[in-house]
């Protein structure tokens, strides 16, 4: 199972299933313009390193393909569809958690981005 989002971009470049996108793209239009070209070819997963006026990467269309969805929920792609019904039928409660690796970095006050 795949454990993080960090995990799933690692697995998903180690397949080579992920764009590396490094020149400067405008988020307004470039980027989806840039997502929507590579969903009519290849159809991999994009790591947008260097986006005008964002402090962090953006990543997208990561979960494109089932083989990707089954490993990051640990199954294979034969059972996907059947675990994922039962899943839905079965919800897990909520836990609360007093730290997690979502809270590593901490923006607040005027340093927040519109």
């Amino acid at each position: 199972m795949i454990g993080s989002f960090r995990e799933l971009i690692d697995w998903l470049d180690g397949r080579g299933e992920l764009a590396r996108v490094s020149r400067a793209v405008d988020p307004v239009h470039e980027l989806t313009r840039v997502l929507r070209k590579t969903q009519q070819g290849p159809n991999v997963g994009l790591l947008f390193e260097n986006v005008k006026g964002s402090p962090t990467p953006v990543a997208s269309n990561v979960l494109t393909h089932r083989a990707t969805i089954a490993a990051a929920l640990g199954l294979n792609v034969e059972e996907l569809l059947a675990q994922l019904a039962a899943r839905e039928l079965a919800p897990l409660r909520p836990q609360q958690l007093s730290s997690a690796p979502v809270q590593e970095v901490v923006v607040d006050g005027p340093d927040l981005v519109p």
